[in-house]
């Protein structure tokens, strides 16, 4: 019987603009009335998944958040992997001479955003200002001088590239300057993340089943992008979206149109396997 059913957040449960449809939300309230928790597994910061939750009145959650970096259950954090600060400034040093071309930005837990505002002509930032508003609250700050100035390491460095040609050309481009030394993966179209080497979803599902004395059996997953496909071989129950390229899709048990249709299949499947 599935105990728990993690869900990823962009592309996923939410549309392109941030909403969580009407038919999904009413799939995740039929979780909670068959006594099944509801978890986010993303690449989003805690912030948002707090903000997430508290606009759609979903109940507390277990979160595995910044791709497997940072890892919550029963609103404690239980683990996190950093890049440290040094290796922070030098991945920024690298990437300030292409701001407008490329958006490098850092969020901190109370979802607020860094950019290396310096850096960017006027007209690039209002630009860039402008098209990425919907993320959250903008620090004040550059962040590169804040970083010179407070040393503070990184859970995850985003990149957002505008369209899939520029993620196309940057993904190769940043695994050639840093070889061997990080996570770099696609989340999206437009997204390109970095996080600590041996960080992924997969590694941090594990760390929820240790720590919830669950198996891969208990649990069910559904995602669309790249950074899902190391769920995928975590847990037999894993759903990819019917958008999912084809990499992604050939990784899941099963392809949805959407988180409604996995949850039914859910559903269906724990209460076979109960006897019920």
């Amino acid at each position: 019987m599935t105990k728990l059913f993690l869900s990823d957040l962009d592309g996923t449960l939410m549309d392109e603009y941030g909403t969580i449809q009407k038919e999904d939300r009413e799939a995740l309230r039929q979780l909670e009335q068959n006594h099944i928790a509801f978890g986010m597994v993303t690449g989003r910061d805690y912030g948002f998944c707090q903000y997430l939750r508290k606009r759609y009145d979903l109940p507390p959650c277990d979160m595995i958040t910044n791709n497997g970096a940072s890892v919550w259950v029963d609103g404690k954090k239980i683990a996190e992997e950093i890049i440290n600060a040094e290796e922070t400034i030098e991945i920024m040093e690298f990437l300030k001479d292409y701001v407008g071309e490329i958006n490098p930005f850092i969020a901190d837990e109370n979802h607020q955003f860094y950019f290396m505002r310096n850096h960017y002509k006027a007209e690039q930032w209002e630009k860039a200002s402008d098209l990425l508003s919907y993320l959250g609250s903008f620090s004040p700050y550059d962040l590169l001088d804040y970083l010179y100035e407070h040393k503070e390491p990184a859970v995850k460095i985003s990149i957002h590239t505008y369209c899939q040609e520029r993620t196309d050309l940057w993904l190769p481009r940043l695994r050639e300057r840093f070889p061997d030394r990080y996570e770099i993966l696609p989340t999206s179209h437009d997204y390109i993340e970095i996080t600590r080497k041996g960080v992924h979803k997969g590694k941090a599902v594990r760390m929820i089943m240790e720590q919830l004395h669950l198996k891969p059996e208990d649990i069910a997953v559904i995602g669309d992008g790249d950074n899902d496909i190391s769920l995928f071989q975590e847990i037999p129950l894993s759903f990819a979206m019917s958008h999912a390229n084809d990499q992604v899709k050939q990784a899941a048990a099963h392809i949805v149109k959407n988180v409604a249709e996995a949850v039914a299949y859910v559903i269906k499947y724990s209460t076979d396997s109960s006897g019920k």
